[in-house]
């Protein structure tokens, strides 16, 4: 495959693109470079998200009462992906792509229903960012006691949707376990095509750290640590906050910034108010990505607070890139990437111990730059 077929690949993606999350994240970057290695990408999505100049974004119709753009599940997305469906069947009849890459599972529903309509021999590449079955009871089956024989529904689901792609695509080795161990999923038919680093995002930014500080009331002798991305269980940040009244009682001059929404944000805003007013605690909400840097340039330390996961960790690659010391656990995910220059722990209480300034993380980035990344993911289209 080369750009002088000018080949174009149809990708489709059941989720409100581009809303600053790690999953549109990794979405823009495999559009970005891709487009850089002369290959042509068509993005079918929801109604909702901000349109990236230089990309071909093709939305569902408008949906008013819809307005979800958080993780998770919900019951209106069965029409949303009804519309994407025939949003995806008019593309790929304007288009006629051979490959149609899908990101998440109700996409590769989709896929797999244009493939079975069209009767043509279409490649499927399926980018699996995690488990449909962990995500649903993390998300909601866990709310409810009635909810949770479902997990055992999902799964089955999950284990059938896997078969139907030529190539799975897992952002993780771990993921990429789960999958040959867990649903017995053939390993020539997975790649691991890892998250990486967007290395221009930083290389073009600097600011003014000291005028940011100043600007968000943080003292300046405070130790700032660094979360960004979703405020959702499922993301390890709710025993994260639990832990943040017993820790911040010993270390007054650390302040947290949580740089992200979710479904956790209004609850805890309220539990933590008298640390949120000493500055202790900062919820910065919603925030573009590109405007990432302003936020790792006046952090002393990252924090990856997921215990163990199936999915990959794209923010880790960008606390790497910014030269953040990097909070976390010792899981084999957190292991492979960062060695023994992570700053491990073994539950939250460990940060009491930490101290102002930990290490930078010395990581070879070429290898697990977006550009090297893209490469190995051409060569699959191949």
């Amino acid at each position: 495959m080369s750009s002088k077929n000018n080949t174009t690949i149809l990708m489709i993606a059941a989720t409100p693109f581009f809303s600053d999350r790690g999953c549109h994240i990794r979405i823009y970057n495999e559009m970005k470079y891709l487009k850089q290695e002369g290959i042509d990408v068509v993005l079918c999505t929801y109604h909702l998200g901000n349109d990236i100049d230089g990309f071909k974004i093709k939305r569902i119709p408008t949906i008013p009462w819809y307005k979800k753009i958080t993780p998770g599940a919900s019951w209106g997305k069965i029409y949303l992906d009804y519309l994407l469906f025939k949003l995806s069947w008019k593309e790929y009849r304007k288009n006629k792509p051979t490959i149609i890459h899908a990101h998440l599972y109700e996409s590769l529903v989709i896929a797999c229903i244009i493939k079975l309509f069209s009767g043509k021999r279409i490649k499927i590449i399926f980018d699996c960012q995690g488990s449909l079955a962990k995500e649903m009871y993390a998300y909601t089956l866990h709310k409810s006691i009635l909810l949770k024989p479902l997990y055992y529904c999902f799964m089955l689901i999950e284990k059938l949707l896997l078969y139907i792609p030529n190539k799975i695509l897992c952002s993780s080795k771990n993921s990429y376990d789960f999958l040959t161990s867990t649903y017995k999923v053939p390993k020539k038919k997975i790649n691991i095509l890892n998250d990486g680093v967007d290395e221009d995002l930083f290389t073009s930014s600097s600011h003014n750290t000291k005028q940011i500080k100043t600007h968000l009331g943080i003292p300046s002798e405070n130790t700032v640590i660094l979360y960004t991305g979703s405020l959702s269980a499922a993301k390890g940040v709710q025993d994260l906050f639990d832990a943040l009244p017993k820790i911040l009682q010993k270390r007054m001059n650390f302040t947290f910034v949580f740089a992200g929404y979710g479904d956790l944000e209004k609850e805890y805003t309220e539990k933590l108010q008298p640390w949120i007013k000493s500055k202790n605690v900062l919820f910065m909400g919603r925030f573009y990505y590109f405007d990432l840097p302003r936020y790792t340039a006046i952090a002393h330390y990252a924090i990856e607070p997921k215990k163990d996961s199936s999915e990959s960790s794209g923010k880790l690659f960008n606390y790497i890139t910014a030269g953040l010391p990097i909070i976390c656990f010792k899981n084999e995910f957190n292991f492979n990437i960062l060695g023994d220059q992570g700053i491990y722990i073994n539950t939250f209480d460990d940060m009491i111990k930490i101290n102002k300034m930990g290490k930078r993380p010395s990581i070879d980035l070429s290898p697990i730059s977006w550009g090297s990344i893209i490469k190995k993911l051409h060569r699959i289209y191949e």
